[in-house]
């Protein structure tokens, strides 16, 4: 695709082949999983939509972080189906009530990650909860413009370079859209997930994971894993194959080795991610989950003023982001990478995983000790 950044530059945010007025660009996935974009039978007529909606060709977010804000959700049952503080329920619940739209991940009935569109509380708990996958974002801005078009109010939560994505396809400023990003570690391979899913599903037909289950802990989380038979595997996350690849960086698109939309400046109003280190600024706590917002514009400051049913603390964002390096760092591609990678389509997901992402003996001790503290 001629003017569109290289493979090992494009961030899969599918943009690109949502704004193509004649269907021109598809996104196909390459051999690692990853959706790329791709010319299709349609002839392109050259009108250059898709290099103007690309967040990678696009300006770098200006600005900064206004705020920060230490937040837990009242609602119990929210909380625990959150993978922190369950913050962005409080940000959605708000917009659904005002007779706005949500769009945020949700697993479809193939177990893929997908944006989704919600337009009642009911259906707010499948877009709870992280999804440590890169999700497929196909129609997701042409019906986001369509709600603003129309006058409705919109959250669109993504990944930093999704946000940019939408806020490119728009191509000027709406008052009724929110955007919240989150502080991304890097995405995972689709095709990593479903390698891991057969083997975690063991010749059954999932129907549900979490890939932060906190029956254990906040900080001692699992991945767990259903089946329609009514079983369920609760792994946790120091030994699950997936979450080991994942920490270990061996499985993250190309781009999120060098991401360009890290740091304090960000295309998105909120920022939401972990709050970890909490206890070091704030004190103990009861290790349920407690979320980070960051606000970036007055619109995230407002959408912030405006949270009910929750404990929100205001701290020093200097502070939360000397814990949270995510969100200003890119991990470092590991060496193991492309031999992972390469063996992934054919080899047993927890053996690749045993193979290329070693525990160091001191690590293996420290995750023991940790254990048995817990118990």
């Amino acid at each position: 695709m001629k003017g569109l950044p290289k493979p090992d530059l494009c961030c899969g945010c599918g943009a690109c082949a949502d704004v193509c007025p004649a269907g021109a660009v598809v996104m196909r996935p390459d051999a690692e999983g990853f959706a790329h974009p791709a010319a299709s039978g349609a002839a392109c007529t050259h009108c250059g939509l898709c290099e103007s909606v690309c967040p990678v060709l696009g300006p770098a977010a200006a600005g900064g972080t206004l705020s920060a804000y230490a937040v837990t959700n009242g609602s119990g049952e929210e909380l625990s189906n959150s993978s922190s503080g369950g913050a962005f329920a409080l940000l959605a619940r708000a917009v659904l009530e005002r007779g706005g739209a949500v769009c945020g991940t949700a697993m479809d009935g193939g177990m893929r990650v997908v944006h989704r569109f919600i337009e009642s509380a009911d259906e707010l708990p499948a877009l709870m909860g992280s999804k440590y996958v890169q999700s497929d974002a196909a129609g997701a801005y042409s019906k986001a413009r369509s709600y603003l078009e129309y006058g409705r109010e919109v959250l669109f939560c993504g990944t930093p370079c999704q946000t940019a994505a939408l806020r490119a396809y728009l191509g000027r400023a709406y008052a009724g859209l929110t955007l919240c990003g989150v502080i991304c570690h890097g995405v995972p391979s689709p095709l990593a997930w479903r390698r891991y899913l057969a083997r975690a599903a063991r010749g059954k037909r999932p129907v549900a994971a979490s890939f932060r289950d906190k029956r254990t802990g906040w900080r001692r989380y699992g991945v767990s894993v259903k089946t329609e038979d009514g079983g369920e595997r609760f792994t946790p996350a120091g030994s699950d194959p997936y979450m080991r690849a994942f920490l270990h960086d061996l499985d993250l698109r190309p781009a999120c080795y060098d991401c360009r939309f890290r740091g304090t400046a960000r295309h998105a109003d909120i920022t939401l991610g972990d709050f970890w280190g909490a206890e070091k600024l704030m004190g103990p706590d009861d290790d349920r989950g407690i979320s980070l917002l960051l606000t970036h514009t007055q619109k995230g400051e407002q959408a912030a003023a405006r949270i009910e049913g929750a404990s929100v603390r205001r701290v020093s964002a200097g502070d939360a982001l000397s814990f949270n390096p995510a969100a200003l760092v890119s991990p470092k591609k590991p060496a193991e990478r492309a031999a992972f990678m390469a063996e992934l389509p054919t080899r047993d997901f927890a053996e690749l995983v045993r193979k290329y992402a070693r525990e160091s003996g001191v690590s293996k001790l420290k995750r023991a000790v940790k254990r048995l503290i817990g118990r």
